[in-house]
């Protein structure tokens, strides 16, 4: 358990020491974390106490993980975001694993698989859910509709995500506070990516237009080089670009896009497999399941049944 008498310290990122696996111990199979004192003057005494709560679009429970222990969460038609308060996560992503440490952000879009595999020093952290309207909002008008999973290592979003988690951490938190927090969170992480993008210039404009082209004809047969010809440019610069400013390939954007709608379909409607495959356009039923079972580690079949809205 977390020691109530918690000191909070401003953050020093140049005296800082980030906290490794190590810093936290288990005693009676109980979590025993360290104080962050030192880290955006981080203090999460009550979250014990904090029972899972709503927050206008957001909403919020702290979770306790055990080390080693494996999580594949259900389907979910929601965004999330998590900030790790203590220990460490490595999130099994298409592009491979990435490590979450303590006060990192990360953020996962509604029909993103979320496959978790906890430190060896367990994990404490607050976890997210976002209204999938909101998100989808918030990826169009902050993101420029990239639908890739972000994340955000320690001292990038600055003291944000300590505010959040120590606010959390009340019993008597605000709502309303937390949710201008969580919005102030969200346009701190679109600042970074403005700046993270600012040494580039400003992308072309066919760049938006092979983007919309893709966001409205996924269902089809699409091809990547036909994409690029549409907007005449050549289609091995055109991939260039693409992942120079979208942080993905054409492809994988594409495959993602395809993909998430087919695990839509899947936990929300009866239309067959097949006819779900030929709707996103893909060659055949095995084509899909292939590329399904790869993205959600369960075949379509599997996943709709478990899936499947209460009755």
């Amino acid at each position: 358990m977390i020691r109530a008498q918690a000191k909070k310290l401003t953050l020093n990122r140049e005296a800082v020491r980030q906290p490794t696996d190590h810093d936290l111990r288990r005693a009676d199979g109980v979590l025993e974390p360290p104080i962050l004192s030192k880290i955006g003057s981080l203090s999460t005494a009550g979250y014990r106490n904090r029972a899972p709560f709503q927050a206008g679009p957001f909403h919020l429970r702290f979770e306790v993980c055990p080390p080693h222990q494996e999580v594949a969460s259900e389907y979910d038609s929601s965004g999330e975001i998590l900030i790790v308060a203590e220990g460490s996560v490595t999130q099994i992503l298409d592009a491979g694993p990435r490590l979450c440490g303590p006060l990192s952000v990360s953020y996962r879009g509604p029909g993103y698989p979320k496959r978790d595999k906890i430190g060896e020093a367990g994990l404490l952290a607050l976890r997210i859910g976002v209204q999938a309207a909101f998100a989808y909002r918030v990826e169009k008008d902050y993101f420029a509709g990239h639908l890739g999973p972000k994340h955000y290592p320690f001292g990038v979003l600055d003291d944000a995500p300590a505010r959040v988690v120590n606010e959390c951490a009340q019993v008597d938190a605000s709502p309303l506070l937390v949710d201008g927090l969580l919005r102030v969170l969200i346009a701190k992480a679109a600042q970074s990516e403005r700046g993270a993008c600012r040494g580039l210039g400003r992308p072309p404009s066919w760049l938006a237009e092979g983007i919309q082209l893709i966001e409205g004809s996924f269902g089809e047969p699409l091809r990547i080089e036909n994409v690029a010809r549409a907007v005449g440019v050549e289609p091995a610069h055109f991939s260039r670009v693409f992942h120079r400013y979208r942080g993905m390939s054409a492809k994988r954007f594409l495959s993602s896009l395809r993909l998430r709608h087919g695990a839509s379909m899947l936990a929300n409607t009866s239309i067959p497999v097949s006819e779900i495959a030929f709707c996103l356009g893909f060659c055949d039923q095995a084509h899909f399941t292939r590329h399904f079972k790869r993205w959600a580690d369960k075949p379509p079949e599997a996943f709709r049944r478990d899936n499947r809205p209460a009755p």
